[in-house]
């Protein structure tokens, strides 16, 4: 802390900008140094560039000096009759914690010090005799070079009813071998070469869901990229040839008003769903006449007792727009469901009611005993953002 506010001194005095000073010492001696870096590198300086170089800095005195100057200006301890807590348990933790306090008053003591003071104390300043002692550096340097993040944006075709969104875990146990996220990374990193990748999608499916149509919008963010070729469509037909249940389409580069599209429009967009059902009743003409009657039905969902344990409890309003019947020839117990839907309806409550949870569902407008759902796919996913 005493050598930063040294530096922090002597850069002021050497012209640093006093807004860089304020925020931190390291980027008032950046703007020092970095044009003699570049120089060295042969390369350019350019304010927003897609590639940085970071030089992490030690100091092996720093813990020494530290430890020097807190034996020799550390408050004394408070009385037992003003420490906080009582019995045993404070009287075990009062010196940890007054080494904790007095560390923090310590810092916050040292970083106003003036010149004087430091050099009262006997801090040296950069070039100065003692800022690097004989047989040791005074600092060392680790370069490392590094790319801002690479947003990568697409749409993905689930059709594995075994594969989850993410990495899907009940306690310690894994459920599934992969994820679509992880197949999404998987084809991504042989060309891009990244470290690591955060993945943004416009909502989700559940695990046995499939998404099909188009695919559902999603941003990939890739860290330190170490490569970006300029046509990405062959990493979806790589993709598509490993038949790993995941396909992408619409690859391309994005920004980060497109990554708050996504997000923003996870909530506002509209989805196309058709679904296997069974009726504890025979199905009728009637019925697919008075489901192709029903237009932008309200429904109130209170949270499903399946996902109850990880939701909070609640009641939200959703609009059905559209439903279509089709009943199974032969099978009258048996339809195909076709709907489209607000951003954030449960479907599977929507047909079976979740215990009168979801009303009205689609039991209560057929009127029977009871109803199923037996398969459930996303058609589609109404969302402007390729």
């Amino acid at each position: 802390v005493a050598r930063r506010r040294a530096l922090q001194l002597w850069l002021r005095a050497r012209g640093a900008a006093e807004p860089l000073l304020e925020k931190s010492v390291a980027r008032g001696l950046v703007a020092l140094v970095a044009p003699a870096v570049a120089a060295a590198a042969g390369a350019e300086l350019e304010p927003g560039a897609d590639t940085e170089l970071v030089l992490e800095a030690t100091h092996a005195e720093n813990a020494a000096s530290f430890e020097a100057l807190r034996r020799q200006l550390m408050p004394k301890p408070r009385p037992p009759w003003r420490q906080r807590g009582s019995g045993a348990e404070a009287a075990r933790l009062a010196p940890q914690q007054h080494a904790l306090n007095a560390d923090r008053r310590l810092a916050k003591e040292i970083a106003m010090w003036s010149e004087e003071r430091l050099r009262v104390e006997k801090v040296p300043f950069p070039l100065e005799a003692g800022w690097a002692p004989p047989g040791l550096v005074a600092c060392r340097l680790r370069p490392q070079v590094h790319r801002k993040p690479v947003l990568v944006a697409g749409r993905y075709v689930k059709l594995d009813r075994s594969l989850p969104q993410s990495p899907w875990f009940i306690g310690d146990a894994r459920v599934g071998d992969s994820s679509v996220e992880e197949t999404i990374a998987e084809a991504l990193r042989p060309e891009l070469r990244f470290d690591a990748m955060k993945f943004v999608s416009a909502g989700r499916e559940d695990r046995d869901v499939r998404m099909l149509g188009s695919g559902r919008p999603f941003i990939c963010e890739l860290l330190n990229a170490r490569s970006l070729p300029a046509d990405l469509a062959p990493l979806e037909r790589a993709l598509e040839a490993r038949d790993a249940g995941v396909e992408i389409n619409h690859l391309r580069l994005a920004t980060s008003e497109d990554r708050q599209r996504v997000i923003d429009g996870a909530g506002e967009k509209k989805k196309e769903y058709k679904a296997v059902i069974w009726a504890s009743r025979a199905l009728t003409a009637a019925d697919v006449a008075a489901f192709a009657r029903l237009e932008d039905l309200v429904v109130r969902q209170t949270t499903p007792v399946r996902v109850l344990h990880r939701r909070t409890g609640m009641e939200r309003e959703r609009v059905i727009h559209t439903l279509e019947l089709q009943p199974v020839p032969g099978c009258p117990h048996f339809a195909q469901l076709r709907l489209v839907t607000q951003a954030g309806t449960y479907i599977k409550e929507f047909v079976h009611g979740d215990l009168g949870r979801t009303r009205p569902s689609v039991a209560e407008l057929l009127g029977c005993e009871s109803c199923d759902i037996l398969q459930l796919d996303v058609v589609q996913v109404h969302m402007p953002c390729d």
